[in-house]
């Protein structure tokens, strides 16, 4: 019995401490970090498109997609509906990628954001893949105007877990007031 009461006690106090105000930013800084981690979810678009890609690390690319519309779920860093240009194809040694989601591009703009290419061969030409994009097994699944995406970055992963220690490793963490005056 008593056990359980000290468990009780630790629980509610680490759930004070976690909503005080100089956690606020660690947590928002964790959800963050999941977010840079994974793009996830159905995508929608006002015209028929298709994707059927599969990406194993930037080294294995096979499939191709050519989506442009709106991801529900997680995408970019950011939740909600995301806008989103999902450009790609691949035939297991050589491919050509360009994601984009929020405002990593213009609609008005085809060209954007930037491909890079992936495959041992893709690797090998260049360009590469933007820091955010390394080592991706990107997955995506669309026939007419539904879909499925599903991206795991697996360069944010250091980040993600070193960061449930405070440590920063991609310097993409929000400070607090506190911390930013030295006190």
């Amino acid at each position: 019995m008593k056990a359980s009461v000290r468990t009780w006690a630790l629980l509610g106090l680490l759930g004070i401490m976690a909503s005080s105000t100089g956690c606020g930013n660690y947590w928002a800084n964790r959800r963050n970090d999941v977010k840079d981690f994974f793009d996830v979810g159905v995508t929608t678009t006002s015209k028929p498109a298709f994707a059927f890609y599969v990406g194993f690390l930037n080294v294995l690319p096979v499939g191709y997609a050519n989506v442009e519309g709106t991801l529900h779920g997680m995408g970019g860093g950011r939740t909600g509906a995301v806008p989103v240009r999902q450009r790609a194809c691949g035939v297991l040694l050589w491919g050509k990628e360009r994601f984009g989601y929020g405002e990593e591009f213009a609609p008005d703009d085809p060209g954007t954001p930037d491909a890079w290419r992936v495959g041992p061969l893709g690797l090998a030409l260049g360009p590469r893949p933007p820091a955010r994009q390394r080592v991706n097994c990107p997955k995506m699944f669309h026939f007419g105007w539904l879909g499925f995406t599903l991206n795991c970055k697996f360069g944010q992963l250091p980040d993600l877990i070193l960061g449930f220690t405070t440590f920063d490793l991609s310097g993409d963490d929000v400070r607090s007031e506190v911390e930013t005056a030295g006190v």
